[in-house]
């Protein structure tokens, strides 16, 4: 569960994709798979990188009855607060770049369903690629030094569905 150059990349797993579009997609930023058998809410660690990495990263995605991606969690922890930091401000940047101005609407929707982890101290939010789709980039200073320090969420807001 590293992180390095492939973790640097945009997740391209999104909500509305099926299972395997998903699981295809997070391969692509090198993450497998957890567990064989498949779940609700289906944990993935990182794969298939060679050399040196600078923290631990891992996801989680929720998939509804249906097989679809409901949200995208990407959780990333580094023993050094600094780089955890630069991580964030890297990942900010390419939202930014990818997505567009930050939006007060998708902020406002993502507090109101609680997405932002104990701790954080600054976060971000985008309206994602999807007419339904939130996307949060929160800084965090975890209580337990083990717990991530940066937090991606991409999330299917259901307010109008």
């Amino acid at each position: 569960m590293s992180c390095g150059n492939s973790a640097n990349l945009r997740l391209h797993a999104a909500t509305g994709q099926s299972r395997a579009q998903a699981e295809n997609a997070l391969k692509g930023n090198h993450y497998c798979r957890l567990e064989p058998r498949e779940q609700s809410k289906q944990s993935y660690v990182r794969c298939g990188v060679k050399g040196y990495e600078l923290g631990e990263s891992w996801v989680v995605v929720d998939y509804d009855e249906l097989g679809s991606v409901t949200r995208v969690t990407r959780m990333e922890h580094f023993e050094d607060g600094d780089k955890a930091t630069e991580r964030w401000n890297a990942l900010a940047q390419e939202r930014g770049q990818s997505l567009g101005a930050e939006s007060a609407q998708a902020r406002s929707r993502l507090a109101a369903l609680g997405e932002a982890p104990e701790g954080a101290v600054l976060w971000k939010a985008w309206q994602g690629t999807g007419l339904d789709e939130l996307v949060g980039l929160y800084l965090v200073r975890p209580s337990d030094p083990k717990d991530p320090q940066v937090v991606e969420v991409l999330r299917l807001d259901r307010k109008n569905n």
